[in-house]
This record gives C-alpha cells, sequence and structure tokens, in this order.
C-alpha cells in the first residue's frame, strides 16, 4: 500500500533535522493491550466497576484521567489505590502484549544510519519506558529515553523536555523534529519551536490530528525517513 502525506503548511521548509524526538505509546509502540489488561485487573482489584468501563479506555491522558474516565465518581481514596495497582502490576510485566508497530524498526535503523541523534519523549514514567525500550533492543538507538520523572523532585512535560533537551545539546529547535500520535504532541512540539509530525496509525483521531497544526501528518513510518532527509514526497 502507497503511503501518503499529508502537507498541512505548505510554506514549511524541512532541513535535516539536529534530533528527532519520538513519543513511545501510540508512535513506537502499540502498548494498549498490556495497559488495558493491567488496568482492568487493577480496577477490579480495588472493587471500582462501572457500566461500559472497558468502552471508556482511551490511551494518552495521564493515568488518574483514564481511571476517571472510565469509573465516573470514584473516590480520591480509590483513584489512588487502583494507580498503586496499576503501577505495581504494570512494571513488574513482561509487557507479553505490547509491539512495535510495522515498520518502526526499519526506520529506526535507517535514521542512525543517518547519524541522527534520537530520543524517546514519553508521558509514560521513565521506568516502564526504559524497560519496553530494551525489550525491543533499541537502547542502542536513543540518546536519551525523556519522561516525566527524568529529574528527581520534578515532573516535566513533554514540552519542557524538548526543551530542556535542545537547550542541554545545543539543538536549533527550528531544526529538531517530534514525532506523536496525539494533540498533545503536537502542542509540546509547537511550544518547544520544534518541526511535528504527526502520525495516523496510532491513538490518535484522524480527523483531530489533520486540523491541529502539524507540520506534517504521515500514514506509515517510511515517510518520516523522507521528511528527515528533506525530500518532500516518498
Amino acid at each position: 500500500m502507497k503511503c501518503k502525506t499529508t502537507f498541512i503548511r505548505g510554506d514549511v521548509q524541512t532541513v535535516f533535522p539536529d534530533a528527532i524526538f519520538f513519543d513511545l505509546d501510540g508512535t513506537l509502540i502499540d502498548s494498549a493491550p498490556d495497559i488495558r489488561a493491567c488496568l482492568l485487573d487493577a480496577l477490579r482489584e480495588n472493587d471500582l466497576f462501572a457500566e461500559r468501563m472497558d468502552e471508556r479506555f482511551e490511551i494518552g491522558p495521564p493515568l488518574d484521567l483514564m481511571i476517571r474516565t472510565m469509573v465516573p465518581g470514584v473516590s480520591e481514596a480509590a483513584l489512588v489505590a487502583a494507580v498503586q495497582s496499576f503501577r505495581k502490576r504494570y512494571d513488574q510485566s513482561d509487557y507479553p502484549l505490547t509491539v512495535a508497530f510495522a515498520g518502526i524498526e526499519d526506520l529506526l535503523f535507517e535514521l542512525s544510519s543517518f547519524g541522527l541523534p534520537l530520543y524517546v519523549a514519553t508521558n509514560k514514567p521513565g521506568f516502564a519506558s526504559t524497560r519496553i525500550i530494551n525489550k525491543n533492543g533499541w537502547n542502542h538507538f536513543f540518546e536519551a529515553i525523556l519522561s516525566p520523572d527524568v529529574i528527581k523532585g520534578m515532573r516535566l512535560t513533554k514540552a519542557h523536555m524538548l526543551i530542556r533537551t535542545a537547550s542541554d545539546n545545543g539543538y536549533n529547535p527550528k531544526n529538531c523534529m517530534m514525532v506523536g500520535d496525539l494533540r498533545d504532541d503536537i502542542d509540546a512540539a509547537r511550544t518547544a519551536g520544534f518541526f511535528s509530525v504527526a502520525v495516523t496509525w496510532g491513538y490518535g483521531d484522524k480527523s483531530i490530528l489533520l486540523q491541529c497544526g502539524a507540520d506534517r501528518v504521515v500514514s506509515c513510518p517510511a515517510e518520516i525517513s523522507v521528511i528527515a532527509k528533506g525530500e518532500k514526497d516518498v
């Protein structure tokens, strides 16, 4: 199947980037099955039930918001207990249902062969993120895994991760690329002054991605390599 790139801002000219930053869940990996299984078990363990609970499951929001959506009216104490139960289950998991999206490993090999610095920038805690990257044998691809808890005692937003890393490494933000599947990824890129690429194979709504102001919207990983090389089409 031929990939098709959707050009959102025709006046944007890409250059070979200083660095590329990837979201994790929904961009590099399909982690929804493992997250769903651990979360439903954690809710049941804490006697939390609601109609259509499984249907309300949605990857993207912070864990506490996910639980509030799945179990409307949950008490603060029950919410804290459910989060703790989930974290214990998920952090100890071997992630048997989590897989890389098709074409991602080939993309990482190719971008690495260009000598491009690659980063993971995720809202997932660092412990689980690192275990999943290592499980896939990808640790050699990335300069660092950026997560909200990467600095002890602080909770970073994704925009802060991008801004801080670009500054610390002397990257020109205009020459950095952020790749993600949700509007939040595109908003973080915009705040940091990065070029943004929205992917349609993840958990985001395509119609929202087409309207969220991304510099490019792509339908398969190979297009990201094309953009990184400064080409205009696949």
